[in-house]
């Protein structure tokens, strides 16, 4: 065993054994280097780091079981006398139920030694990679997993390192506890001008002052932020990123009567979900000129989202799902209808919950949406008759379209509507899924077979269990069509 040490270590260069112990996680790293006395340092030679506090705990003493709730949670939360929520759980004291009134921060045994070592470990590994190597002194990749519960001083300290190190790629996961940012943390972010791909996944939310009124990364490819708050100082603040490719944020906000520019010629992919009701007076602007794909998710759309600077590719689709809620976010129809003005140019739309279009018909009518003359694909859920009609009318050469649960109608809605253009001489592939066997399904049904010229195969997906199966199947029977069980 010696001997082949020997020749892998004659043969390969500290900084290359480095390369390959950076595929593994930093801990497999330094336990597989300091098997071997000849080895024992080359792990400080890594370029990517991958830390998870996950791998520290010991399973055995991590889990507890809430007495009032039941759920699950981690040995490191805390208690309380209120409800149960995901950072206070009532714990169960060695086998007691106590009251409420009687916990007081209760923490399972075991917590205290591993936080120590944990932070032990981060330490010695941020030193030693930069001092005992410093070719190694910017890294490639940094990622940092936190399932427990840390003092922000240090979390501030190891990210402020990392970023004073030039990483290219970092990657922060915080899900479960927040990690407020120190004004200093955020003035290295900031100034990170050779970051290549950041990824925040953090509990909202996470706080980052922005003192300037814009930012610029000069080679960031990939930017995902989950749980961000930025605290703008100017009216317009403007993120220059010349080279990003995809622009990911899940329920990120920003101070109340800003604007978010987003400046990225060369940015093809665009993704915004949002969980919660924000309040009104957000806005986003995207200067883009090959966009490939647009993806909005949320209960209604909180914020003006403006797209007029931006070009889609002729192959570009886009994805609105909006849930079903009592309350919807106040300005969604505005902010839809101004949306719909920048699709002109797509390929591919799919909808969910697109009655919004019509809730408000007097100020935005569904006849004056923009033409969507590339459009050749359209999947559209939750929907009235007026936006199926609205939308047919505004596609001209519209193939295949997708519909999933239609709002009751008049028939002489349909009997009175003109014939859109594209049943005419394009629409060939009709599919309705997740139908109920309604009248109304039936009926529009009925008209696209009758109106549709170039029509090859119209498809349903139902479930056979549902009470009205036997009238979709006698119909679908008599027009020779085939039933597909999901």
């Amino acid at each position: 065993m010696e001997f082949e040490e020997d020749i892998i270590h004659r043969k390969l260069s500290p900084k290359l054994i480095g390369q390959i112990l950076s595929f593994l996680p930093t801990r497999d790293a330094v336990r597989t280097s300091v098997l071997s006395k000849k080895w024992a340092k080359n792990w400080t030679f890594i370029t990517k780091m991958d830390i998870d506090d996950g791998l520290y705990y010991d399973e055995s003493h991590s889990i507890q079981n809430c007495t009032r709730c039941k759920d699950e949670c981690n040995w490191e939360f805390y208690v309380s006398d209120k409800e149960c929520y995901i950072e206070h759980h009532v714990l169960n004291n060695n086998g007691t139920n106590l009251r409420p009134t009687e916990l007081r921060e209760v923490k399972v045994g075991g917590g205290k030694k591993f936080g120590e070592h944990f932070i032990k470990f981060v330490y010695k590994a941020l030193l030693l990679t930069q001092q005992n190597n410093p070719n190694s002194s910017m890294l490639e990749r940094f990622s940092l997993v936190i399932d427990n519960r840390h003092d922000i001083d240090h979390l501030n300290t190891w990210i402020s390192h990392i970023l004073k190190r030039g990483v290219k790629n970092l990657k922060i996961h915080s899900p479960f506890f927040k990690i407020p940012f120190y004004d200093s943390t955020s003035s290295y972010l900031l100034n990170s001008t050779l970051l290549e791909g950041l990824e925040f996944v953090l509990r909202m939310f996470t706080i980052i002052n922005v003192p300037t009124n814009s930012v610029h990364f000069g080679h960031l490819k990939h930017l995902k932020l989950f749980g961000i708050f930025f605290d703008l100082s100017s009216d317009i603040f403007t993120l220059s990123l010349p080279t990003l490719k995809t622009f990911v944020i899940k329920n990120c906000d920003w101070s109340i009567g800003k604007e978010l520019n987003v400046e990225a010629s060369l940015l093809e992919v665009i993704f915004i979900h949002q969980d919660f009701i924000d309040l009104p007076g957000r806005s986003i602007k995207f200067n883009a000129s090959c966009l490939k794909e647009f993806s909005y998710y949320g209960d209604g759309i909180s914020h003006q989202i403006n797209l007029s600077g931006c070009g889609f590719l002729s192959n570009a689709s886009v994805k609105i799902s909006l849930k079903e809620c009592e309350n919807i976010i106040p300005n969604t129809y505005c902010f839809a209808f101004q949306l719909f003005h920048h699709f002109h140019q797509v390929k591919c739309i799919k909808l969910e919950g697109s009655e919004v279009l019509t809730q408000s018909e007097v100020v935005y009518p569904v006849n004056a949406l923009p033409e969507l003359g590339n459009l050749i694909h359209l999947e559209i859920g939750l929907v009235s008759i007026e936006v199926v009609l609205g939308l047919l009318q505004r596609s001209p050469v519209l193939k295949t379209i997708v519909l999933k649960k239609i709002r009751m109608f008049d028939k002489e809605r349909l009997n009175l509507a003109a014939v859109p253009e594209c049943l005419i001489s394009a629409l060939q592939i009709v599919k309705f899924q997740n139908i109920n066997g309604d009248k109304q399904e039936l009926l529009l049904a009925e008209f696209f077979l009758e109106k549709g010229k170039m029509l090859k195969r119209m498809s349903f997906y139902i479930d056979p269990k549902l009470i009205k199966f036997e009238s979709v199947a006698d119909f679908i029977q008599k027009k020779n069509f085939v039933v597909v069980n999901d």
